[in-house]
């Protein structure tokens, strides 16, 4: 809960760097597959992407200085590059296949934020850096359930009384 402050921000951020208001879709409208939304998923998407590799790379920089023997080392790698692995499976996807990939992302974030947790306990890491990456794990968690939330969205087009109006 300590970044509850920051994930909103960082989430508010993200919503208008990606060009979405916010608003609610006019109720007579049933397209849910149009070009249009397909274009704002795969840019927040590219944005997820992003910031994936971004992170792996950091990750990458601060384990280098554990044992070669160490399994978290290795471990926290791998589930890295899974992750951006994921996230680039998601993207050219059907709907319900790219929210799959992206539950399989969110669950290696936790994972993710879990080892980092282990490795600063056990003086793996220094505070400063698992304090940055865990923050920035928990950002890229919160676009991706924003992601997640949006294709969600999508699925349950609602219609009025007023679209059978002739």
């Amino acid at each position: 809960m300590e970044y509850k402050k920051d994930n909103m921000s960082a989430n508010e951020h993200y919503k208008r760097q990606n060009n979405d208001n916010g608003q609610k879709r006019d109720s007579n409208s049933v397209s849910f597959n149009n070009t249009e939304e397909r274009s704002q998923i795969n840019k927040g998407l590219s944005f997820v992407f992003r910031k994936s590799e971004k992170l792996t790379t950091a990750l990458y920089m601060v384990t280098d200085i554990m044992p070669e023997r160490e399994p978290m080392k290795w471990k926290m790698r791998e589930t890295s590059v899974e992750l951006l692995s994921g996230v680039t499976s998601a993207m050219n996807v059907t709907p319900g296949e790219k929210m799959s990939a992206l539950a399989d992302v969110l669950k290696k974030i936790d994972r993710l934020i879990s080892f980092l947790e282990i490795a600063h306990a056990s003086r793996m890491l220094s505070a400063m850096n698992a304090s940055v990456l865990k923050k920035e794990y928990a950002l890229l968690k919160t676009s991706v359930e924003y992601e997640w939330t949006k294709i969600f969205d999508q699925g349950n087009a609602s219609l009025s009384e007023s679209f059978f109006h002739v």
